[in-house]
């Protein structure tokens, strides 16, 4: 079992730590209320070389800056489920 980190230890206890596989899902009102949660997590896998991926499907701004080292990959879901999973895929 191995346990990752949020980048933020008051976050990871609440939710008992996060293992690979985990999806955390937040509901928000503005997008400009996930970035604290998105920096953290960052830092906390640059500072431990963590391999960062990041899908983009949005229009709104992007939320992981480019010098986290991030892979981007950008996808259409306007294509469909099917294809839009197996790009991913």
């Amino acid at each position: 079992m191995i346990i990752h980190s949020t980048g933020l230890n008051s976050l990871d206890n609440v939710l008992n730590g996060i293992m690979t596989g985990d999806n955390i899902v937040w509901q928000l009102s503005a997008i400009d209320d996930f970035f604290p949660f998105v920096k953290a997590f960052c830092e906390f896998a640059l500072e431990n070389k963590k391999r960062l991926i990041y899908f983009r499907f949005a229009k709104h701004k992007e939320l992981i800056p480019a010098e986290f080292g991030v892979e981007t990959y950008y996808l259409n879901p306007e294509t469909g489920f099917e294809q839009f999973i197996t790009n991913i895929h």
